[in-house]
């Protein structure tokens, strides 16, 4: 799958028997325009290009390594497998477009032009041919056939590459020449000497066909003076620089778009009203017919013009009674002084010079001047170059930790010195700091204040840990801990103490537990706590006498708690529950036997209820045969509406066992049915 074929880069003049002379190397001198732009391949955002037929003895191939015999225009093998993965170097093209294509050819066994094109051409012209190779075997291969090109005229070869480098890097390979006077078309081929076997694959891009001259050199910048006619004269390496033919061309967007400039053709130019930014390069060919012929002339190095700026005044800083030496000449006095002088471009450079005195009569040190015990004061001599305090530093500050009369004297960078001294006196800030404790435990409303401040006579400003100073001497809404408490009249003079708030006990009530206690029973309830109790609040209110009181007598209907949320004197707050187990009072009577007959004991039969029923939903009394003789609704409970005095539709009912029936509400809202059987006797 390495098999190669002979690859050849051949120049083929039409109706030509021979050049005009011998092939050399590539163009040492100026280049025009690339006239064979299609030889870079373009870009594309598809790995694999159309088509483009441009390789008479191969094949393209539709899927990429391309096989024996095959080439490919791709814009990158990183991704490619098979024997590519393993064995080709992962390159793209030579450029800085990230799509941009160049040639892939897996050669065969058999000699084939893979590469062909035709170009016009002047006559007695030189030009540049090249190709950037790149041999695809990875380094490592080195026993593989390396490619080797040759560049042919007319089927002569002209040129040879030798073996091309196996190193992983695209190089370039190409010679230059001179055309024949009648030469007007050329062919383009190319060819591998490279016997066939493992290895010679290779990628090809930027086949460049260039015209060629001698070199025509300008500075990258000329510099120029302001407002002023400007000659551009390039330097040409060529001994009669007559005998060719000139086009000054000026370019407005960086050499983007070129532009002749009209009459002219010489090989000097008169800039009339130069503009900084203005590109200009000059065009050559061998004649005027073939210097408007892009395929025949060339050009020179190009030129940015930038015009040469005033520039801005220097300022110069004198003492009293000093001076300066400028050029030679010594001035004593302030203000603005222009010099003028030539720039290596022949132009008046007019420096303006500002001088100024450094005046430095108000020159203090800054600081505290009074110092209290426990602190310290800096003393800032300000921004000079050299310093000599009488302590002998020689820093910007000094720290003070005693009273006395310190001094410094200073030299600016100009040389300019300064002296001051200041005389630091001794004060003691005196004060009380006095904290209050929160009201309850983790509380956050303890007080800290700052009071009988005295021993300086200064505006004074207070702070906690530090932190935030201001003008009030108390700090509220505090917890307890311990707190740097400071008064300071200066950051020389301040006084730090702790102060300690407390935590104080939790107010606590005591567990009040679990009651029982019979359905309409009462008891009173008696709350304690560790600390006196300043206000109550029971919850739920009912079956309480009061919900604010501090004992509450208690009369719950059924079983359930009450919640009590006290509160201290000092307004801490604890909460306690009581759980009542209530004793239902659900109980109800009933004769088995009764005797209607008026002697005052058991003349009617009815339901004998506690206090704990609410009423006699539903009463009622049948015979042996199921018949209803008696019946009563919402009866009152122990009421006489419930009592059955034995007749039945206004007769008296016959001796016998009776059957009765009962639905009875409580006044805890439950509901029970009772039923059974009572003996009428008479």
């Amino acid at each position: 799958m390495y098999a190669k074929i002979q690859i050849a880069i051949a120049l083929v003049f039409l109706g030509l028997s021979s050049i005009s002379s011998h092939a050399q190397g590539l163009c040492k001198g100026s280049l025009g325009a690339n006239i064979f732009s299609r030889g870079d391949f373009g870009s594309g955002f598809p790995n694999i290009a159309p088509n483009p037929g441009i390789a008479p003895g191969y094949s393209y191939s539709a899927s990429t390594p391309p096989n024996d015999g095959l080439y490919v225009i791709t814009n990158g093998n990183t991704s490619w497998g098979s024997f590519s993965a393993s064995s080709w170097v992962k390159t793209k093209d030579r450029s800085n477009d990230p799509n941009g294509y160049f040639m892939v050819v897996n050669a065969s066994f058999q000699p084939g032009l893979f590469y062909q094109d035709t170009v016009t051409v002047c006559g007695n012209t030189t030009y540049q041919f090249s190709a950037d190779i790149i041999n695809l075997m990875l380094p490592s291969f080195t026993t593989y056939i390396k490619p080797n090109l040759s560049f042919l005229v007319d089927g002569k070869e002209q040129y040879s590459s030798g073996e091309v480098v196996q190193d992983g890097q695209w190089h370039t390979y190409g010679f230059s020449f001179t055309t024949p006077a009648n030469a007007t078309r050329i062919v383009l081929s190319l060819r591998n000497n490279a016997p066939g076997g493992l290895g010679n694959d290779l990628g090809l891009d930027n086949i460049s066909f260039f015209p060629c001259g001698p070199n025509i050199k300008m500075p990258d910048t000329s510099l120029i003076c302001a407002s002023e006619l400007f000659k551009l004269t390039p330097v040409i390496e060529i001994n009669d620089p007559n005998s060719l033919a000139y086009q000054w061309q000026r370019s407005d967007d960086q050499g983007k778009n070129w532009n002749p400039i009209t009459g002219a053709n010489k090989l000097s130019i008169d800039i009339v009203q130069p503009r900084s930014g203005q590109t200009f390069r000059l065009a050559a060919a061998a004649s005027a017919t073939q210097l408007n012929n892009p395929s025949c002339n060339y050009f020179s190095y190009s030129t940015v013009l930038e015009i040469k700026k005033a520039p801005r005044p220097k300022a110069i800083f004198i003492c009293p009674g000093g001076s300066v030496n400028l050029l030679g000449k010594e001035y004593r006095d302030t203000g603005y002084f222009d010099i003028v002088l030539k720039t290596p471009q022949g132009c008046d450079s007019i420096v303006t010079h500002h001088i100024m005195m450094e005046d430095l009569s108000g020159f203090r040190i800054k600081g505290d001047s009074i110092i209290c015990p426990e602190n310290f004061s800096v003393l800032d001599a300000g921004n000079f170059a050299q310093y000599r305090w009488s302590t002998g530093a020689t820093s910007s500050t000094i720290s003070i930790e005693a009273p006395g009369k310190f001094g410094v004297s200073v030299t600016s960078i100009h040389g300019c010195s300064a002296a001051h001294s200041t005389d630091i006196k001794a004060r003691e800030l005196n004060g009380t700091m006095t904290g209050t404790d929160p009201n309850c435990a983790n509380g956050k409303d303890g007080m800290i204040a700052i009071t009988k401040v005295s021993g300086v006579n200064r505006p004074l400003v207070y702070t906690l840990n530090g932190k935030d100073f201001q003008p009030e001497s108390t700090f509220s809404g505090l917890s307890a801990g311990t707190y740097q408490a400071t008064v300071q009249a200066s950051p020389a003079c301040k006084l730090t103490r702790p102060v300690t708030l407390q935590n104080p006990e939790s107010f606590e009530l005591v567990e009040l537990g679990n009651l029982s206690l019979k359905q309409f029973d009462s008891l009173q309830l008696m709350p304690r706590a560790n600390q006196a109790i300043g206000s109550y609040r029971w919850s739920p209110s009912a079956g309480l006498s009061c919900s604010d009181c501090a004992e509450p007598f208690a009369q719950p209907l059924r079983s359930g708690s009450f919640k009590l949320i006290a509160s201290s004197l000092k307004g801490c707050i604890d909460s306690t529950s009581v759980t009542f187990d209530v004793i239902l009072r659900h109980n109800t009577f009933a004769p088995n036997a009764f005797s209607p007959n008026d002697d005052g004991e058991n003349d009617y039969f009815t339901l004998f209820c506690d206090r704990g029923i609410a009423r006699i939903a539903h009463l009622s009394i049948f015979d042996r045969w199921g018949n209803e003789l008696f019946r009563v609704q919402n009866g009152m409970p122990n009421g006489q509406d419930t009592r059955w005095d034995g007749t039945a539709r206004g007769e008296f009912a016959a001796e016998g066992l009776y059957v009765w029936r009962a639905d009875i509400e409580f006044v805890d809202g439950e509901k029970a049915s009772r039923s059974g059987e009572v003996l009428l006797l008479r």
